[in-house]
């Protein structure tokens, strides 16, 4: 074996030396690596730089059009005298500018990072924006495929929009998630006056065929409505529990009005029935809303939409994780 010095010999790959792009100018195909492979050992000693091997698989894989980033347009132009020597076809080449989404963590080392540190759960935590973790929090496939269609391709840089992503979500989720209720830091009302009383909730309004939650709400019940809806009401204020009666706030205490709608432009809010479940939801901001559930959710899995609160992946009859509104 021919001794090598410590100052290695390269092979490069002859180009124009008056290239205006100094990269391009007789660039590196071929170098010598001393030690052992991690995979073949010994066995070679020689190996080709990325450009080289990118245009020779390139051409092998048969590729009529390569799709890349701008920060590549050098790297193209390095791989067109690979082709041009053996007169091969060139590719079409398109670079597209750099995306840069806003509130997301996206580094691999600060990722890993943090998992060995214990900061985060794993990969698919869902204060990340790992496919895993978009997975699990409740986004499609479809969902990815629409942004990226409707974005288009272009070779300025752009940012990333999580209000259209989302947006595109919904319209892909929303037919098939079932509605409940979900009361946020839930605070116990009593309401007086009222009689036995069945609640009828569609699963889904507008689509009846999908059944109804139902509920029997005895006389003077105690139920469960939200910490804001409780610190927003007003003194003589009449609200309307959503599909279930009228009621009206007077001095710190609730006065059953009646079942029906009425003409008047009341402030509808949600509720839960005294049996309801704890539930609490994770938030992509690392927080968790703590609450109650309605009964009919149980035994039930998936993407739902809470009522007044957003969509969520319901993953267990005690938690989930928030998707978006």
């Amino acid at each position: 074996m021919v001794p090598v010095k410590k100052k290695s010999p390269v092979l490069i790959i002859k180009t124009d030396l008056k290239h205006p792009n100094p990269s391009v100018r007789d660039w590196i195909a071929f170098r010598i690596i001393q030690g052992k492979h991690p995979r073949i050992g010994e066995k070679y000693r020689f190996y080709p730089m990325m450009n080289f091997s990118v245009a020779i698989d390139d051409h092998e894989l048969g590729l009529t059009h390569v799709i890349r980033g701008t920060d590549h347009i050098s790297n193209t132009e390095r791989q067109k005298y690979i082709f041009k020597y053996f007169e091969w076809v060139i590719p079409e080449y398109f670079h597209y500018g750099f995306i840069s989404i806003p509130d997301s963590i996206l580094k691999t080392s600060i990722i890993k990072k943090g998992i060995n540190d214990g900061n985060y759960s794993g990969w698919d935590d869902t204060r990340l924006q790992t496919l895993c973790s978009m997975k699990k929090r409740g986004y499609t496939p479809e969902t990815f495929r629409r942004y990226w269609i409707e974005s288009g391709l272009r070779d300025v840089n752009a940012e990333f929009s999580w209000e259209i992503f989302n947006s595109i979500n919904r319209q892909i989720v929303d037919a098939n998630a079932d509605r409940y209720f979900f009361v946020n830091l839930p605070k116990l009302i009593k309401v007086n006056g009222s009689p036995e009383v069945h609640s009828k909730i569609p699963r889904y309004q507008g689509k009846f065929e999908r059944g109804y939650r139902e509920y029997d709400i005895c006389p003077n019940p105690e139920i469960f409505i939200s910490n804001d809806d409780f610190n927003n009401l007003k003194d003589g204020e009449t609200l309307r529990l959503k599909d279930l009666f009228n009621v009206k706030f007077n001095f710190g205490k609730f006065e059953y009005q009646g079942t029906e709608p009425t003409g008047d432009r009341l402030r509808i809010i949600h509720w839960c029935p005294p049996d309801s479940n704890d539930f609490k939801v994770e938030r992509n901001n690392g927080g968790v809303d703590i609450g109650l559930i309605e009964p009919e959710a149980t035994g039930k899995k998936g993407i739902f939409q809470l009522e007044r609160y957003g969509f969520i992946n319901k993953i267990s009859d005690s938690s989930g994780i928030y998707l978006h509104n």
